[in-house]
């Protein structure tokens, strides 16, 4: 298997004070020359906003599982497919979010891409 992408976007960013925190996304993209099949798999998880450390707080029940999606693609296709899942997996998280009315939300976007 060879790694193909890491992506990490903040989606949104809600609470005030010492209690913001970030919700975040996740994609880790690996590909299978042998069967030229694509695996990402996609994760969420809340972040305290002004944590130095990787810890992440426990889910929330709103919070979509964690998912792993698995394509059939070409080699030059496996980028482009894993950043359209991971869009995907965005509008899930984003639309899980709006169902939720006590949440306070920040305004902000922000994205890591590693290739």
């Amino acid at each position: 298997m060879k790694k193909i992408i890491s992506i990490t976007e903040v989606v949104d960013r809600f609470g005030s004070g010492s209690e913001e925190v970030e919700f975040r996304a996740t994609a880790d993209a690996q590909y299978d020359e042998a069967k030229n099949k694509l695996i990402v798999d996609l994760k969420s998880f809340i972040h305290p906003e002004k944590c130095a450390s990787a810890e992440a707080l426990s889910r929330r029940g709103w919070q979509p599982q964690r998912q792993t999606v698995n394509s059939i693609v070409s080699w030059e296709e496996t980028i482009p497919a894993a950043k359209d899942i991971f869009h995907s997996w965005i509008r899930k998280l984003t639309q899980s979010i709006s169902s939720q009315s006590n949440i306070q939300r920040k305004e902000s976007y922000d994205s890591q891409i590693q290739h």
